[in-house]
């Protein structure tokens, strides 16, 4: 008896449980201010990007390394 009702009715109340601290950890995340204004660029066309520029031979690393 146990084991038909008691341990099937304990995984669906998990499982509520679980989508409800789910629903319930939500938060709406609220748009910081914009401290200061973007960088104008100084000309009407440009390239800009970030990242690493990969050489097709070896990486060359720049600047000092950490001690």
């Amino acid at each position: 008896m146990i084991r038909k009702y008691l341990i099937p009715l304990l995984a669906i109340l998990g499982a509520l449980f679980g989508l409800l601290i789910v629903y319930w950890s939500q938060k709406s995340v609220p748009v910081p201010l914009i401290v200061f204004p973007p960088a104008i660029p100084p000309y009407s066309h440009y390239i800009a990007g970030a990242g690493i520029i990969e050489a097709s031979s070896q990486n060359i690393s720049i600047g000092s390394p950490f001690q």
